[in-house]
C-alpha cells in the first residue's frame, strides 16, 4: 500500500490530519487545471480565454453554430472531456449557408396574410367589373332671360323656337303621397309642418314612377326644394342612373307660399316666420346648399346609385312670402319658361306640387279646368318643330293678342289660311276645343300636350263657350 493510501486511510480512521481546502463553487483546483493543461493541444486556449455559455432553460430551444459545436464546460466531480477550439472559418462551415431574413408576410404573422388576400381579391374583383357609362353629359344652361311672352302656348313656342328642340319632351309631376296625408296627427308636433315627408305608401309612387320615366328619355330632372319633391325625384335619378349635374334643384317649384298651406294652421310658425323670408327659416337656419348636402347624406345609403347631391339652378331665386295662389301659378309659368329657354334639347322632368302641374295643362290648353291632380300624376308635353323653323308661328303666337307679327328677319306674317293651334282663337272663326270630334285636324306645331286628360293621373274638363 502506498503512502498516500495509508495517509487516506489514517485520517478516515482517527479524523485526524489535514483537511482538504475548500473549493470554490465553479472553480477548478490546481489539479484538475494541470490535468486539463495536459489534455489540451498546442492550439487550444485555456478556461481562463473561453467564455462562459449563458444559463437557459432545461428544455429550451437548439443551439446552433458554434456554441453548439463547444462541449459544455465539466462540473465539479465530472469527468473533463477534451475541448476542441473551432477556427473562423470552421465555425462558418458549420453553421450553413447564412439565413436569409423572412419576408414580411411571416413577420407580421396570419392576420396580415389573410388581410393582404382579400386586398388581392378586391383589386380583381375591381378590375373585372365594367366601368360605368359616362351617360349624357351634364347640361350647361344657356345665359340670359327667356323673352317676355305670355303664359300660354305661344309663350313657349316662342321661347322654344330654338335649333335642336325638335323632339324634346317636358315632364311636370307631383310628387308622391305625404306624411301628414298618412297621420293626421303629424303636423301637431313636427318642428317643420311646412315640409312633411314622403309616406311609406309615397316612396312605393316614386319607386313605380321611375320606372315609367325611364321610357321617355328624362335626361335633366328639376325639382322643388321641399323634402317630399326632393325623395320623389331622387328615386327617379337613382334609377335613371343620371351623372352629376343632371338633378338641379328650382326655388321657383316650390310650394305656394300661403300661410294657410304651408303653416298648417300653426300660430308658432306664423309667429316664427312673420316678416322673414322663406330661405331663412325653411331649414331651421340652414342654407340650400347645407339642407341639400344633408338630405343626399340620409338617402344615400337606401339609394346607392345617386351619385352627387342635387345642385341648385343657376339663377333661382326664392319665392316670396307671404304669396297668393294667383301669384303662385305665374311663379310656375316663368319656372317652366326658364327651363326650356336654359336647356334646349334636353328631356326635362320637373318635379313640384299640384298647382304646377295645373299650371302646365293651362299654358297649353287655357280653356281647360283641372279639378284633380294625383299624386306622382304627370302632364306629358312634346315639341314638334314647325317646317319654317318656327320663325312666323312662334312670333304670332308670342303676340300679346294672338295677332300675326314679323319674324325677327322681316318676314312676312303668317298665312291667313293658316290653321291657328289648339287653345288660341284665329280670326276666321272657330276654336279647337281640345277634343276629338272625329273631324281631320291639322297637324299641332310647337308644343302639345301628349297626354290626354285621366291618362297619367291629371284630370281636367273644357269650359263651354
Amino acid at each position: 500500500m502506498c503512502w498516500d493510501c495509508c495517509a487516506a486511510l489514517l485520517r478516515l480512521l482517527c479524523g485526524g490530519g489535514r483537511r482538504p481546502r475548500p473549493q470554490q463553487q465553479g472553480a477548478p483546483d490546481e489539479e484538475e487545471r494541470a490535468v486539463r493543461q495536459r489534455l489540451l493541444g498546442p492550439g487550444d486556449a485555456p478556461d481562463s480565454a473561453r467564455q462562459p455559455r449563458a444559463a437557459g432553460p432545461p428544455d429550451g430551444p437548439a443551439i446552433t453554430g458554434a456554441a453548439a459545436a463547444a462541449p459544455a464546460a465539466a462540473r465539479p466531480g465530472e469527468d473533463a472531456q477534451p475541448l476542441v477550439q473551432l477556427t473562423p472559418q470552421q465555425v462558418d462551415a458549420s453553421e450553413g449557408p447564412p439565413l436569409k431574413p423572412p419576408p414580411q408576410q411571416q413577420l407580421e404573422g396570419p392576420r396580415a396574410a389573410v388581410k393582404q388576400q382579400q386586398q388581392q381579391q378586391q383589386q380583381q374583383q375591381q378590375q373585372q367589373q365594367p366601368e360605368p357609362s359616362a351617360g349624357p353629359a351634364p347640361p350647361t344652361p344657356r345665359p340670359g332671360e327667356p323673352p317676355a311672352a305670355r303664359l300660354s302656348r305661344g309663350g313657349l313656342n316662342a321661347i322654344s323656337a330654338a335649333a335642336g328642340d325638335a323632339g324634346r319632351c317636358l315632364v311636370v309631376m307631383r310628387h308622391g303621397h305625404r306624411q301628414d296625408e298618412a297621420d293626421s296627427q303629424w303636423t301637431r308636433g313636427a318642428a317643420r309642418p311646412w315640409d312633411p315627408p314622403l309616406s311609406v305608401k309615397g316612396r312605393t309612387q316614386a319607386s313605380d314612377a321611375a320606372a315609367a320615366m325611364g321610357a321617355l328619355g328624362i335626361d335633366l330632372v328639376v325639382t322643388s326644394p321641399f323634402k317630399r319633391c326632393l325623395q320623389t325625384s331622387a328615386e327617379i335619378v337613382a334609377s335613371l342612373g343620371l351623372p352629376p349635374g343632371c338633378w338641379l334643384v328650382d326655388w321657383g317649384l316650390s310650394e305656394v307660399c300661403d300661410p294657410r298651406v304651408l303653416l298648417q294652421g300653426r300660430r308658432d310658425c306664423e309667429h316664427n316666420a312673420r316678416g322673414r323670408p322663406l330661405e331663412d327659416w325653411m331649414w331651421g337656419g340652414a342654407s340650400l346648399d347645407e339642407s341639400l348636402a344633408m338630405f343626399y347624406e340620409s338617402c344615400v345609403a337606401e339609394l346607392p346609385a345617386l351619385r352627387a347631391p342635387p345642385a341648385p339652378r343657376p339663377g333661382s331665386r326664392p319665392p316670396p312670402f307671404p304669396e297668393t295662389l294667383e301669384g303662385g301659378l305665374r311663379r310656375y309659368g316663368r319656372a317652366l319658361q326658364q327651363l326650356v329657354w336654359s336647356y334646349p334639347g334636353r328631356n326635362v322632368l320637373v318635379v313640384s306640387h299640384g298647382e304646377c302641374v295645373r299650371a302646365t295643362v293651362n299654358m297649353l290648353e287655357p280653356r281647360s279646368e283641372v279639378f284633380e291632380v294625383r299624386h306622382v300624376g304627370y302632364a306629358h308635353m312634346a315639341y314638334v318643330e314647325p317646317p319654317n323653323g318656327g320663325t312666323q308661328t312662334s312670333a304670332a303666337l308670342d303676340s300679346p293678342d294672338g295677332a300675326a307679327q314679323t319674324g325677327p328677319n322681316g318676314a312676312a306674317p303668317a298665312a291667313a289660311g293658316a290653321a291657328a293651334p289648339p287653345g288660341d282663337c284665329g280670326d276666321g272663326g272657330g276654336c279647337d276645343d281640345g277634343g276629338d270630334d272625329g273631324g281631320d285636324d291639322p297637324p299641332r306645331l310647337g308644343w302639345r300636350l301628349v297626354s290626354s286628360a285621366g291618362e297619367t293621373g291629371v284630370f281636367w274638363l273644357w269650359e263651354d263657350l
